[in-house]
């Protein structure tokens, strides 16, 4: 039935091997959708895509919003979010496109985590929302680290982990809404932009005046806590495996229970250290 409808305008691009297009019933927000691309992504001419997503953009309107204007947003024939407003509804489909690239992204393997490369080696923060990973990032970025993303950890099959660098959203306390700081921001040592070795992984969940506590994680332990914030670990869990067994040798993990991520940052950063000298 969507098929049947008149779409005004829209965009297609290839982002980690897939092929994806998303179209619009009114013109005038196709550069909307460019902000909305993921990380990597790069606009093609070919209309033959893996998945489609669709933003109908409706004529009723709730009148306690400016722009109320009610959107539905498609991934391929499934709703995933009926909103209020053009700007909610690039924020949705951004998010979904996020998801399904972290998904079904050929050759990488997309985990739930904030990493910051330090000395050349990355520092993985994994966790859901709400956990404070991306205010652990921001602080190892104000200390001085590269900035490589805050919401995945890119994982090639060597065990690797790429850059997928945004602006760090950091939520405000009251409101829990999200806002974009850049790495210029925060002062950070830039934005990764190589492929470099897992050097720590932290565990590390917020606790109101909490003091640091780190417990080390054996190999099988760290395996199944990354498996539990990775994208594809149903749907291609041979590879998923593989790449978080890599990680698993390379970096030794932690269970950490911290305070306020400024106080945690030289802990973590000499956990890293000591992790390198090791190896030397």
């Amino acid at each position: 039935m969507l098929n049947r409808l008149g779409w005004a305008e829209g965009v297609s691009f290839e982002a980690f091997g897939l092929r994806l297009g998303v179209r619009l019933s009114e013109p005038g927000f196709v550069d909307r959708v460019h902000q909305a691309l993921p990380y990597g992504a790069g606009v093609t001419e070919n209309c033959e895509v893996d998945h489609l997503f669709s933003v109908l953009v409706g004529a009723e309107r709730r009148a306690s919003q400016a722009d109320g204007r009610i959107c539905v947003v498609y991934s391929d024939a499934t709703p995933v979010a009926r909103v209020a407003g053009i700007d909610t509804a690039m924020d949705s489909l951004r998010s979904s496109l996020q998801m399904l690239v972290g998904e079904f992204a050929r050759d990488r393997v997309f985990v739930h985590a904030g990493v910051v490369g330090w000395e050349g080696h990355a520092i993985l923060v994994p966790g859901k929302s709400f956990v404070g990973k991306s205010r652990m990032v921001a602080a190892l970025a104000r200390a001085g680290a590269q900035l490589y993303s805050d919401e995945f950890a890119v994982l090639s099959s060597d065990g690797l982990v790429h850059p997928y660098a945004r602006p760090i959203s950091i939520r405000d306390e009251d409101t829990h809404c999200g806002h974009p700081v850049t790495a210029e921001e925060l002062g950070a040592a830039g934005v990764g932009e190589e492929a470099i070795a897992p050097g720590l992984v932290l565990f590390a969940r917020y606790r109101d005046g909490a003091s640091w506590r780190a417990r080390r994680l054996t190999l099988g332990a760290t395996v199944l806590e990354l498996l539990s914030n990775t994208l594809p670990a149903r749907r291609k869990p041979e590879a998923a495996l593989d790449a978080l067994e890599k990680v698993a040798r390379a970096a030794p993990a932690y269970r950490v229970t911290r305070g306020e991520a400024d106080d945690a940052v030289p802990r973590a950063i000499r956990l890293l250290e000591r992790a390198l000298a090791a190896d030397m």
